[in-house]
């Protein structure tokens, strides 16, 4: 999949070209193995699909999913958020306040 083909999609799903810039080639690369997998021959016969197929879209947005532990892992970040934005937040709350984490 070249650069072009991968703009495409990216317009269609409504998604920044930027966005990608890290990961792109690794995107490319899944994206083309599961147009391979599903018979698609480009990227005109996979957007005509996601025009009408619903499931599949939600497939190819997977496909476009990128996760970043980075955030997670910034420890000046962390003590940002517990120095100054929960302290914001505590100070300005007239009630209690509900956190939802999720855990694994």
């Amino acid at each position: 999949m070249d650069d072009p083909q991968f703009r495409r999609v990216l317009d269609f799903f409504n998604l920044s070209w930027k966005g990608y810039r890290r990961v792109r080639k690794g995107v490319k690369k899944r994206l083309a193995r599961y147009m391979q997998d599903c018979g698609y021959r480009g990227v005109e016969s996979l957007l005509a699909a996601l025009d009408e197929d619903q499931g599949r879209r939600a497939d190819v947005e997977c496909q476009l999913t990128v996760s970043i532990s980075r955030f997670f892992r910034d420890r000046k970040l962390w003590k940002a958020i517990a120095g100054f934005v929960l302290d914001e937040i505590i100070s300005k709350s007239p009630r209690a306040i509900r956190v939802w984490t999720a855990t694994l």
